[in-house]
Parts: C-alpha cells; sequence; structure tokens
C-alpha cells in the first residue's frame, strides 16, 4: 500500500470526524478503520499473483506448448508411416 496517501487519508479523516466527534472518538475511529482496512488486505493479499507466480506459469506455458508441437509433429510422422504402409 502507498502509505503517503494513505496518512493524507487519515488525516483528512480525522479532521472531519474530529469536528464531528471530538478528538478521542475521532482518532478511536480513524485507527479501528485503518486496522480493518490492513487486516482485509492482509485476509486478501494471498490471492495476488507474485511475479514469481507469473514468471512459473509463463514457464509451464511455454514447456506446454513445446509438448504439443512435439506430439503433433510425432503424430505426423506416424501418419506418414500408416499412409505409406497402407498406400
Amino acid at each position: 500500500m502507498n502509505t503517503s496517501i494513505m496518512h493524507l487519508t487519515n488525516i483528512q479523516l480525522l479532521k472531519i470526524l474530529r469536528e464531528k466527534l471530538g478528538e478521542d472518538q475521532a482518532e478511536s475511529l480513524v485507527t479501528f478503520v485503518e486496522s480493518k482496512v490492513e487486516q482485509e488486505f492482509e485476509d486478501k493479499k494471498a490471492m495476488f499473483a507474485t511475479k514469481e507466480d507469473i514468471s512459473k506459469l509463463e514457464t509451464k506455458i511455454e514447456s506446454s506448448k513445446n509438448q504439443v508441437i512435439i506430439w503433433t509433429i510425432g503424430a505426423m510422422i506416424a501418419l506418414l508411416g500408416l499412409f505409406k504402409i497402407l498406400g
């Protein structure tokens, strides 16, 4: 998370809430909201793909493409041999 943006937002929220709720309640509410947002982020973070995850996936895709090409060429050679035997 970009903490400078988060900090600025907290300050703005605190100013607005301070006028409505008073200093103590405003700070408590902002701290509570901040902890909930952080907790939600931590809970969801595991679902994000890292650069390493993406790199591994790209490697698997490339390997799979190569295997498909190899099997396709092998099947073509087998068919040509079969046609030659039958023809």
